[in-house]
């Protein structure tokens, strides 16, 4: 890599809320400070996992401004402000870069499917004019089972090449490892996450930056220690319980299950509030995760 990244461990931070549905805003700074006290470096706001697409504009940009009023360092935000429509995400990526933020990380617009990389192109090259800053730094976010819209390694590498430096990493939440070697390969000089703490240790040793991951809001401090033994003789111990805590969500849907542990691990039954359409794990499926974590 020839930077250093902004961070290398990096919880896609989930979002608290009060029972009449509103952001709670104290329990969400609370959470950020436990989850840089635990070993986190850095922290995603509005990704998947913080249920992006059920907030609003106004919200998102509140909750960047009521984070740094609470102590929180600007320069650990990365701010997930990807929208369908293209002035949001310039609304939304000029306020994170105004507030000196680390970055934003932007998914194409995804109601759209099939479109060509040109359009892709296009949304990106109207992102940046619309910013019209030059401390702007986009993370691509490649997530096409969700978005069906993918951003492939070539496509990548146009956006590089037509933006430079103002495409500073990218995100690859496919679950595709080819993939991310590929990006690694073609952008050695891009900032590149996994959406797993599990390939961590593949993913450093080729120069990538480390993780985005919803799970690392529930054991930031394993993925540390892995992070920390990298080269030693603890690596592999300590890879496998990170990838073993990782494996225990195969199956059940990740952000409802990241609340339900969150509300185990802070005895704070608060923090299983999902905004619609998403809904609770059920009692079984709970107490199945909770048992396969030893939790």
């Amino acid at each position: 890599m020839a930077t250093q990244p902004f961070a290398r461990i990096v919880p896609a931070v989930a979002t608290p809320f009060f029972a009449d549905g509103k952001i709670d805003l104290g329990r969400m700074a609370a959470h950020c400070r436990w989850l840089l006290a635990e070993g986190a470096d850095g922290l995603l706001l509005f990704g998947s996992t913080g249920e992006s697409a059920s907030l609003t504009n106004a919200e998102r940009m509140m909750v960047v401004d009521s984070l740094i009023g609470q102590g929180i360092e600007p320069a650990r935000l990365l701010v997930g402000t990807g929208c369908c429509a293209l002035a949001d995400t310039v609304l939304l990526s000029s306020h994170a870069t105004d507030s000196g933020c680390a970055g934003v990380l932007v998914v194409p617009p995804f109601f759209f499917k099939g479109v060509p990389d040109a359009g892709v192109r296009r949304y990106f090259r109207d992102l940046i004019e619309g910013v019209n800053d030059p401390r702007l730094a986009i993370y691509l976010y490649h997530f096409p089972q969700t978005s069906g819209v993918p951003i492939t390694p070539t496509l990548a590498q146009d956006l590089v090449r037509a933006h430079g430096s103002t495409i500073r990493g990218y995100k690859d939440s496919s679950g595709d490892w080819t993939n991310t070697q590929a990006v690694l390969e073609v952008l050695p000089g891009l900032e590149i996450f996994a959406g797993t703490e599990a390939r961590m240790v593949d993913l450093i040793t080729r120069g990538g930056a480390g993780c985005i991951s919803a799970t690392a809001n529930l054991h930031a401090r394993s993925i540390r220690a892995l992070v920390d033994a990298i080269g030693t003789p603890a690596q592999q111990d300590r890879l496998d319980r990170v990838a073993e805590f990782r494996n225990a969500f195969t199956g059940v849907p990740l952000v409802p299950a990241v609340k339900a542990v969150l509300a185990h691990l802070h005895n704070d039954p608060e923090w299983s509030r999902l905004r619609a359409p998403l809904m609770s794990l059920d009692g079984d499926a709970e107490a199945g995760l909770l048992r396969k974590l030893g939790l």
